[in-house]
């Protein structure tokens, strides 16, 4: 099939259940070409775009040397990296208005079989246009904050009933969005985000004792503020205990500001965004993987955390919290441990019993990589996906509601 990705910022380090999507297309033989809004330009990406080529089939919106006169407003905002492309806002409709334009006319040459865009907003918006100039057929992923903060109801209906089929990371989501739109729950399926195995399965893993892990950017749904706390809590009692956090974002100067403020410099690490070879080195000494995720006040929350299958993967023991689709993930004394979210006492225990117990990380550690192979296998949640898009039906234009 010829597949074109409608997305907002490509290729984006923290986004890789996307390229992973893309990586498992090209090896099963799918040409996929993608259409960006924009390039985050960050410091570091992931080498499978560069082992596969990905950047030669990648055409974007802004950053091209007219771009300024396309949306002003727009491009100031992506320019300066504070662009939600999930927001429900005037910009970033006529923003969606132009790249369906400007992407419609390259697709008209392609021959496209189905369009598929990540996160409700512009991106979907952008798919939803361009689907009604070349007649062909999208669908979506709707993952969490695009869908949890202040959602645009009538627009998120919208386009669930205009897309062949709409995809959800996990059954909460798909519970959710029912609930919410009252779309038929047959509209929305359940297609898992999945790890890069092929880079995991280059790790040795060599764990150091008392080193506690966490990859996530630094938001406030991630919750990191609580793993520091719990490891506070900790410290007396095992004084060589190492919490090294890996990832960038808005919460960098208060999490550093908190660190010194509980005397914790020694204990507890910030490295930032770390490339591919660093990350994975991170990955091989850690001990146990936390992610204690939280719903922020906006209702912003994680869904289904990648990091956490990597460590799975990985055979690392994993604590996690009880939202959203996280216990789909884990189960509770199974392949991890999950807390209440914010519940720093919980939290800290559950540190202290895998710290202190080799036999339940050993066993946890195994079940966890089974269940991601079994589970969370991203040839079969591209079979699902490629299904749906091989049964698309072409009188789905006669009846195309905008």
């Amino acid at each position: 099939m010829r597949i074109g990705y409608v997305l907002g910022l490509f290729p984006k380090l923290s986004e890789t259940f996307i390229l992973n999507e893309i990586v498992e297309l090209k090896k099963q033989g799918h040409e996929v070409i993608v259409f960006s809004i924009s390039n985050p330009n960050e410091e570091h990406t992931h080498e499978e775009v560069k082992r596969f080529n990905i950047l030669e089939n990648v055409h974007y919106l802004l950053g091209r040397k007219k771009s300024r006169n396309i949306v002003k407003y727009g491009s100031k905002i992506v320019e300066k990296l504070k662009w939600n492309y999930t927001t429900e806002n005037i910009a970033n409709k006529l923003l969606a208005i132009k790249a369906s334009k400007h992407f419609s006319k390259i697709a008209n040459k392609l021959d496209l079989d189905i369009l598929h865009a990540h996160f409700n907003g512009t991106p979907t918006q952008t798919a939803m246009l361009m689907s009604k100039t070349i007649k062909t057929p999208y669908t979506f992923t709707a993952h969490a904050a695009d869908i949890f903060v202040k959602p645009n109801v009538s627009m998120l209906k919208l386009r669930i009933s205009n897309s062949l089929a709409t995809f959800v990371p996990s059954y909460y989501n798909k519970k959710y969005l029912h609930e919410l739109t009252k779309v038929k729950k047959g509209k929305i399926q359940v297609v898992r985000p999945c790890p890069i195995i092929s880079k995991l399965q280059k790790i040795k893993r060599n764990p150091e004792d008392y080193t506690i892990l966490t990859v996530a950017r630094l938001q406030k749904k991630k919750g990191i503020k609580y793993g520091i706390l719990a490891v506070k809590k900790l410290v007396k009692q095992f004084p060589k205990i190492q919490y090294r956090i890996i990832g960038s974002g808005e919460l960098e100067n208060i999490l550093k500001k908190m660190i010194s403020l509980l005397g914790l410099e020694k204990n507890v690490k910030l490295l930032g965004s770390l490339d591919d070879a660093s990350l994975m080195k991170e990955l091989s000494k850690a001990t146990l993987f936390i992610l204690p995720c939280v719903k922020s006040k906006n209702n912003d929350m994680d869904s289904t955390p990648v990091s956490l299958m990597e460590a799975m993967y990985l055979k690392i023991p994993v604590i996690s919290t009880k939202l959203a689709g996280i216990p789909e993930i884990i189960e509770n004394g199974k392949e991890g441990l999950l807390v209440e979210p914010r519940n720093v006492n919980q939290l800290a225990e559950a540190i202290k019993l895998l710290l202190e117990n080799e036999d339940l990380r050993r066993k946890m550690g195994e079940n966890g990589k089974k269940k991601i192979e079994r589970e969370f296998n991203i040839q079969k949640e591209i079979k699902k996906m490629l299904k749906i898009w091989k049964e698309q039906n072409s009188e789905q234009f006669t009846s195309y509601s905008m």
